[in-house]
């Protein structure tokens, strides 16, 4: 038998068996999960089936007849190592059953037999495709045409004794504006242009009035 010796208190010291008269398991280990270690699918294929542990220690078995893994049936779990005083081969937690449905008890499983034949092993996991690579040339759409360009002007600038005139080359045109500007406003009358008017229209009425006075 194998005992674990506890600390109780101040220089007090229990000693604890690990396994019972019979052999059955009293104390199990403490485990821990290694973090590179993935959840996987997990196929039972020793012909026999595999009985399920309580620990990470191979002769951990439920007594006196635990449940019972049939060959072909399948499991979710992560690989974990062994733990006993007898080298054993590494262990495999069981987390869910095939559809991911998570267990109710803390199980675990050998991978192997002490002999090192397969108990379960792991199912592959289907690569990822790689993107297919179209064949031939791809289609591309031509781009969209490009704006018409802007009709060119008729008109031509020219000089002439220092000053800049326009000509248009299809009606034969020819002016001191600018195309398209509008036209510079009239220039004012000359004074005393407006007086000369007014004078001139006051005295036709005044020879107008002395016709008629004669007249009559």
């Amino acid at each position: 038998m194998w005992y674990v010796k506890a600390l109780a208190g101040k220089g007090v010291y229990l000693f604890l068996p690990i396994t019972g008269g019979d052999g059955s398991q009293i104390l199990r280990p403490n485990w821990d999960i290694p973090s590179y270690s993935e959840v996987k699918t997990w196929t039972v294929v020793y012909s026999k089936g595999v009985s399920v542990r309580k620990s990470n220690e191979y002769d951990d078995k439920q007594e006196p007849k635990g449940h019972v893994l049939t060959c072909g049936e399948t499991f979710q779990g992560r690989a974990i190592k062994h733990y006993g005083s007898k080298a054993g081969p590494e262990m495999i937690h069981i987390e869910a059953d095939a559809d991911g449905n998570p267990v109710e008890h803390c199980w675990f499983v050998p991978m192997t037999t002490r002999r090192g034949k397969s108990v379960c092993v792991a199912k592959p996991i289907a690569p990822t495709p790689a993107p297919s690579i179209p064949r031939g040339p791809v289609k591309v759409d031509p781009p969209p045409p490009p704006p018409p360009a802007p009709e060119a002007s008729p008109w031509t600038m020219h000089e002439h004794e220092g000053r800049n005139y326009w000509h248009n080359d299809t009606t034969g045109e020819t002016t001191w504006t600018p195309p398209g500007s509008e036209p510079p406003p009239p220039p004012p009358p000359p004074p005393g242009a407006e007086e000369g008017r007014v004078s001139s229209s006051s005295s036709s009425s005044s020879d107008s009035e002395e016709e008629n006075h004669l007249q009559s």
